[in-house]
């Protein structure tokens, strides 16, 4: 087939700052109209691209009128991100999705449902898992040079606010705060270990000075069924970052200036400490920001190859943070996979107050109850 005709949902800061410039390096895709419901930003974006006043519209429907789009990337806040899925698998359109993928479990299940259904690709924007650093520590890991991996740390406390009113002050937007998020550290510890989690125990808070509606502090422990054990300590705050990864017969750890946090920085280094010495492991400069995940939904759209990150692997972090979420509220572990019938998977943070025996001081942290 020819160039994938593109439709971006959603103009916000993610698309102009990571989204465009990777577009912009990739063959084989071309976007051609946008939407956002602030005429501004559509406007911006559209013009950024060379749009025509037409194609920069208010209403993701309008856009899935249009004839000539093949797939659209989604890049709204998450409460929305159910509705212009099904509508857009419903249209025939194959999708890319901001992460989170959802805001409930049951939400995700719908969306994957609608593209099985309309026989249409839906990944998600899962783009950790494209940093060189993280590929290199994988192919690490796999190779055995670390041994089995029992233990991974990644801290991410110094994490600068990306902004957004609706991130810190409507948690029935945003779908909870820095955990749902970042729930990029989930995936990434996820593919270190080869896995996924079987328990999960978390502890949350918020610590800026000034009043917000969301945690902006969480502490997060992966249980894996052979044993590992991951940590992920996020924050927007002034706090170090870094990540360390600990097998039986070495260790690997990401050098950071500064020990400042991942993220937006790469490392300096990656060394890799076993009995036979201390070596680095290289790794290439990085590619645009979103490159990863919209060259493999591109290559799969076009039939090249299959997905990378699929609506499954979405939903999978989706369902692993808001465990977290149910723990913090508990004060204990929780299991994994949660129940269908738990308010968490159906509600997301909006059901914890559902939950027997959530302390009030977690609920409270979302505002008043619904």
């Amino acid at each position: 087939m020819g160039d994938v005709r593109l439709g971006l949902i959603g103009c916000g800061k993610v698309v102009e700052v990571f989204h465009l410039p990777a577009l912009a390096a990739l063959e084989g895709v071309r976007v051609v109209a946008v939407m956002d419901t602030d005429p501004s930003r559509a406007d911006a974006v559209g013009a950024a691209l060379g749009l025509p006043p037409g194609r920069r519209l208010a209403d993701h429907r309008r856009l899935l009128d249009l004839p000539d789009i093949d797939a659209v990337s989604i890049g709204t806040p998450p409460a929305s991100h159910r509705e212009i899925a099904v509508d857009a698998a419903a249209s025939g359109r194959h999708i890319i999705c901001e992460k989170p993928m959802a805001v409930s479990v049951a939400d995700a299940d719908a969306m994957i449902a609608a593209a099985r259904r309309a026989g249409v690709l839906l990944s998600l924007h899962h783009n950790y898992l494209w940093f060189p650093e993280n590929r290199a520590a994988q192919e690490v890991i796999a190779g055995g040079r670390l041994g089995r991996l029992v233990f991974s740390v990644i801290d991410c406390l110094g994490l600068p606010y990306f902004g957004g009113r609706w991130r810190l002050h409507d948690p029935h937007v945003s779908g909870g705060g820095i955990l749902l998020d970042m729930l990029h550290l989930i995936y990434l510890t996820n593919a270190f270990h080869d896995g996924l989690p079987r328990r999960v125990d978390a502890r949350i808070a918020r610590i800026r000075e000034e009043p917000i509606r969301v945690e902006d502090f969480a502490t997060v422990r992966l249980e894996y069924p052979g044993g590992g054990l991951g940590q992920v300590n996020v924050s927007w705050g002034l706090g170090w970052g870094g990540t360390r990864l600990m097998g039986t017969r070495g260790r690997l750890i990401y050098h950071y200036r500064h020990f400042t946090t991942v993220n937006y920085e790469r490392p300096d280094a990656l060394r890799l400490i076993t009995a036979e010495g201390e070596v680095d492991v290289p790794f290439p400069p990085a590619p645009p920001f979103s490159a990863g995940p919209f060259r493999q939904f591109v290559e799969a759209v076009r039939g090249a190859r299959p997905l990378e990150v699929t609506g499954e692997d979405g939903r999978t972090a989706v369902e692993v943070a808001l465990a977290g979420y149910r723990a913090a509220a508990l004060g204990e572990p929780t299991d994994l996979p949660l129940p269908p019938e738990d308010p968490v998977y159906i509600h997301g943070v909006a059901g914890l107050h559902r939950v027997a025996g959530a302390a009030p001081a977690v609920v409270d942290l979302f505002g008043p109850r619904v």
